[in-house]
């Protein structure tokens, strides 16, 4: 098919945390490309559909949240496709009543189909072994305060922070150097 979606993830190969008397058992990390909230959503079906108000999109959204909280919150297990989300009990019961500082409600998401569909049709890239980085979605310029909101991956090294005689008094709790950084893919 030729207008069929192609999806691609990123991987890279990192030690196994849970067997770390093993160096050679590794595991695959999904590189992250960001994150998305609502707002980015919304934009992003605006591209799919850009004869939809903007405003009848965050409409939509903010409905089938709504009515996806209200059936879950009576009980119900809820398929949208894409996750299923049931309720569920934690805590042990003392006596016969519930009782919040024992007993929780929690939700429990499951894949749904059409996730499911779109990870068997996913092409993984492995781009190496991992290295220690930090991904800064912002930063703030000290002398301007103004805020840089591009977001880059930074490979980092720890550097011991060196104090004047007037900031003695309040030394910097952390300090890096910055090695490398690398521009985020879009």
């Amino acid at each position: 098919m030729a207008n069929e979606i192609k999806y691609q993830i990123n991987v890279e190969i990192a030690d196994n945390t849970v067997t770390k008397d093993n160096p050679n058992d590794k595991i695959f990390v999904v590189v992250s490309t960001g994150s998305a909230d609502k707002e980015r959503i919304v934009q992003e079906m605006h591209k799919l559909n850009p004869g939809l108000e903007i405003e009848t999109l965050r409409l939509v959204q903010d409905l089938q949240n709504r009515v996806m909280i209200n059936l879950i919150m009576a009980g119900m297990s809820v398929n949208n496709g894409l996750v299923v989300a049931s309720p569920g009990c934690k805590g042990l019961v003392h006596g016969s009543a519930w009782d919040p500082n024992y007993n929780k409600i929690y939700v429990n998401f499951q894949q749904g189909k059409e996730i499911r569909e779109a990870i068997s049709k996913a092409l993984i890239n492995v781009r190496g072994k991992k290295v220690d980085s930090v991904m800064i979605s912002s930063s703030l310029d000290a002398a301007t305060n103004r805020e840089n909101l591009r977001q880059r991956q930074a490979v980092i090294s720890p550097c011991t922070a060196k104090t004047s005689k007037s900031q003695a008094k309040t030394p910097p709790s952390a300090s890096f150097w910055w090695t490398k950084t690398v521009r985020k893919p879009r």
